[in-house]
């Protein structure tokens, strides 16, 4: 639990900084956390699921890279 507050933690004190560029757009780590969030509210609405493995659609683009990040915060494998 410690890694995740401290991830979280980070996230929230960089939110105006780059966290990612892709395909020569820059996303700040603001982006990642409201794309996490959305990710989570929707795995969060899967109540009654007991799947720890999930599977996931790669690419190169934000909603991924959160994607890998909300899954973990859930306790889940992709």
């Amino acid at each position: 639990m410690w890694l995740f507050n401290k991830l979280q933690e980070s996230i929230i004190k960089n939110k105006d900084k780059n966290a990612f560029c892709i395909n020569n757009v820059f996303y700040t780590y603001n982006d990642l956390s409201i794309t996490i969030s959305k990710i989570r509210k929707s795995l969060k609405g899967l109540e009654g699921k007991t799947e720890k493995n999930i599977g996931l659609v790669t690419n190169d683009d934000l909603e991924t890279y959160a994607s890998i990040l909300a899954l973990w915060f859930e306790g889940k494998a992709y």
